[in-house]
């Protein structure tokens, strides 16, 4: 079901240039996070490799520890010393980078070195959620793939198809927001959707509560130990989503909004300010946003942000 779902040119286009051995050394997918870059370049190293790659001994992928920002440089060198290596089953070893953007100076750097001379037997396969954060050395020498968002409707029909419930369905399709990763991630673990709606219920809760209350939140993700940096970013993308969903609702646009669920919240608080404001507030928080990604402050970021809130 994973391969089926969204990309179909890019899946037309990798068949067509594996069948006419018309294949380039090395490849970036560009787009959001849980937008099924990972399933895709998982789908391309079982075209390109002739089997399941999972088990497959010509299949390489940089070891990236989910809770560290940064890759050390040992994996990163050790992933190029197996690059070196020739195939042992087959015409190609794929190599596979799941998150580029967490590469060091030094990575990019060794990686640099094998973008400029590439061994013959070796396909790359790197993703990452923007061009943004890559230097453009790097960038100039990967041919880049954009991931667009899988449309609504055409998402809930593959989840009811994979055994979803037509609400269920819906409900998926509209919180995934066009990222098939996160769709498929909540049907199989359903208890993960429902965190991720209590996730969106106490946002909402917390935009309506006094700022003593907010201010004691942060108590609550201020420190490492209690909230990585990874999972407040992610976090933080979360509330964003909410924000949006609250000025599509002033706007008079519920179709598009990602939490349906929280209707009769979103329109409480889409009436308790105008669309300037909640338009600044999402400023604001993106700005908070970028903040901790530069290892600001937490504690005065987060308040600083929940000041803004019009409420």
């Amino acid at each position: 079901m994973k391969d089926s779902i969204g990309q179909k040119a890019w899946r037309n286009y990798f068949e067509r240039a594996h069948k006419q051995h018309a294949l380039t050394h090395a490849y970036l997918f560009i787009g959001p996070a849980q937008s099924g870059k990972g399933m895709f370049m998982t789908w391309l190293a079982g075209l390109l490799l002739g089997s399941s790659p999972l088990e497959h001994p010509d299949y390489v992928v940089l070891s990236q520890d989910e809770a560290t920002l940064v890759t050390p440089i040992e994996n990163v060198r050790t992933f190029m010393r197996i690059l070196e290596l020739s195939p042992i089953a087959g015409e190609y070893r794929v190599a596979v980078i799941q998150n580029l953007e967490r590469l060091s100076v030094q990575g990019y750097n060794a990686l640099l070195k094998t973008l400029e001379e590439p061994p013959r037997h070796v396909i790359l396969l790197v993703a990452a959620e923007s061009l943004d954060q890559l230097p453009a050395t790097v960038c100039s020498r990967l041919q880049i793939c954009r991931f667009r968002p899988t449309p609504r409707a055409e998402l809930a029909k593959a989840l009811q198809a994979a055994g979803a419930t037509p609400p269920q369905a819906d409900s998926m399709a509209a919180a995934a927001m066009g990222r098939v990763g996160a769709a498929v991630g909540w049907l199989h673990q359903p208890s993960e959707f429902a965190r991720h709606q209590a996730e969106a219920a106490l946002f909402a809760k917390l935009l309506r509560q006094p700022i003593g209350d907010r201010f004691a939140y942060t108590e609550t993700i201020a420190k490492e130990a209690a909230c990585t940096r990874i999972e407040l970013d992610r976090l933080l993308g979360h509330w964003l989503i909410i924000l949006r969903d609250v000025a599509l609702t002033a706007s008079n646009q519920p179709g598009l909004v990602a939490s349906p669920y929280l209707k009769a919240d979103l329109e409480v608080i889409a009436r308790a300010a105008s669309m300037k404001e909640w338009l600044l507030t999402i400023r604001s928080l993106e700005l908070a946003r970028e903040r901790i990604r530069t290892y600001a402050n937490r504690r005065l970021t987060l308040n600083t942000f929940f000041l803004t809130i019009p409420l």
